[in-house]
């Protein structure tokens, strides 16, 4: 009996240390993959920002029509994802309205929408 007290206590002890050394592994393996993910804000950044350029170069140049469907794009990408849900928060929402009035203005935005639905 006191062998399997003995065996039994050396098992638990054992589970345990090798269940918090293996824990304490698995947390530094995914800190360290953490560590070397490259930013997701910043590549978006960057697009942002060579849009914006072009954009404005576009404008610059009298090129407004075109400057125009090259801000639409992002714009009509998340309308469409977002405007059959029905679970979007109260920002998406006011985005959603502040996207549906500015289609209501300018037809370029309005064809993409539609041409994008369809």
């Amino acid at each position: 009996m006191k062998i399997l007290v003995i065996f039994f206590v050396g098992l638990l002890l054992g589970l345990g240390l090798g269940w918090v050394f293996t824990l304490r592994h698995a947390d530094h393996e995914v800190a360290e993959f953490v560590a070397q993910m490259p930013q997701p804000i910043e590549g978006g950044d960057w697009e942002h920002a060579a849009k914006a350029v072009r954009a404005i170069q576009m404008i610059e140049s009298g090129d407004t029509s075109n400057a125009v469907r090259l801000l639409s794009r992002p714009m009509v990408d998340y309308y469409q994802f977002h405007a059959n849900l029905t679970n979007n928060d109260k920002l998406t929402r006011d985005l959603l309205s502040a996207i549906e009035q500015l289609a209501s203005t300018n037809t370029q935005i309005a064809d993409e929408i539609h041409a994008k639905i369809q």
